[in-house]
């Protein structure tokens, strides 16, 4: 604190380092799980998709359901 009684400027700076360091290991699972997701759309095994990419078989097949595709393919 600050003699003024605010937070410090390494306070600020521990803060935001936890937040990106938050949000670069859910970009890294999102990323890991469509990577799984796409595996999987063209046919491969889960237990191979899981060893491939770290995910376990529930992860992948909880991150699969429930999508919704964003780009429909109309013929």
């Amino acid at each position: 604190m600050t003699e003024k009684g605010y937070p410090s400027a390494d306070a600020y700076e521990k803060e935001l380092l936890s937040l990106l360091e938050t949000v670069r290991y859910q970009a890294k699972q999102d990323t890991t799980l469509q990577i799984a997701e796409r595996m999987l759309d063209y046919g491969v095994d889960v237990q191979l998709t899981a060893a491939v990419t770290g995910l376990t078989r529930d992860e992948i097949l909880s991150g699969k359901r429930g999508k919704i595709p964003l780009q429909v393919k109309v013929k």
